[in-house]
């Protein structure tokens, strides 16, 4: 049976009944009505309150769980991927570099030109090895990376200021016991900007001395090159470094890194490179 339909206003919420008569008949309805002020209640807010408090702890705890097994997995990864080089990769380049070798010691008498293209092969997998082991030790979750590419730098740049006759003076004040926040991405970014300034310096700069001073800042690193070099205009530097101070710039941009050139004609350059933590 289909009861008829009740509308009621002006009421305060409570238990109420009424009584539909019909053939005789009493049907008793009871209906509950609600307090719309309670809505506007101090106790409504603090429950609603405490509702959304918990879903969001929920939510941030589930994002957080997923962060840390993302970053467990690809710690994991790296760890995996830089054994697997290092066992592969590293023992083939150790086979074929004592092939090399045994074919040198067999043309060494017989066919001199043999030798010495032999010598440019042999020097060339020695490169590619050193530049490998430098991948390896970047791919190994155990070790800073960070430390791993400014030795990697101070190498290169004694090596490639050396054979202009410019002389270096290296210093880094890291502290490389406390952690700095510098994901693997952006201190690849580093490293190659690093190396583009120094190959600039080596290139174009006609210095007798450069400097690279690597600094710890509150909040992340701070970098500068400096020679005593001819100098250039950073707003035309010409043809000879326009590319290089536009890779400059754009592996800069690419890190997030807070890159100043100041240079003069005759008066030197220095390049000033500051990275934050993120």
């Amino acid at each position: 049976m289909v009861l008829p339909t009740l509308s009621l206003y002006g009421i305060t919420a409570s238990f109420y009944s009424y009584f539909l008569i019909k053939s005789n008949e009493i049907f008793i309805v009871k209906i509950i009505l609600l307090n719309d002020t309670f809505l506007d209640s101090w106790g409504f807010s603090v429950i609603l309150a405490l509702y959304l408090l918990l879903l969001f702890g929920g939510a941030l705890y589930f994002i957080m769980l997923s962060n840390y097994r993302s970053r467990d997995k690809m710690q994991r990864m790296r760890s995996d991927w830089s054994v697997r080089l290092h066992n592969n990769i590293g023992n083939d380049l150790s086979s074929v570099l004592g092939r090399v070798e045994m074919l040198k010691e067999k043309f060494v008498s017989t066919d001199p030109k043999a030798t010495k293209n032999l010598d440019k092969i042999q020097s060339i997998l020695e490169d590619v090895s050193v530049k490998l082991r430098f991948v390896f030790d970047i791919l190994d979750p155990d070790k800073n990376t960070l430390k791993i590419v400014f030795d990697k730098i101070h190498t290169e740049a004694k090596d490639m200021l050396s054979a202009k006759n410019i002389t270096l003076d290296y210093k880094n004040e890291l502290n490389f016991d406390k952690e700095i926040k510098i994901d693997v991405g952006r201190i690849d970014k580093l490293y190659l900007a690093l190396k583009e300034v120094i190959g600039n310096i080596a290139k174009w700069s006609e210095a007798t001395e450069a400097s690279i001073h690597i600094l710890q800042q509150k909040k992340g690193i701070r970098i500068e090159i400096q020679d005593n070099g001819k100098g250039f205009d950073p707003d035309n530097p010409g043809k000879s470094g326009s590319n290089g101070l536009k890779n400059l710039k754009n592996e800069a941009l690419k890190a997030m890194m807070d890159l100043e050139i100041r240079s003069k004609p005759g008066e030197g350059t220095k390049v000033s490179i500051m990275m934050l933590e993120l």
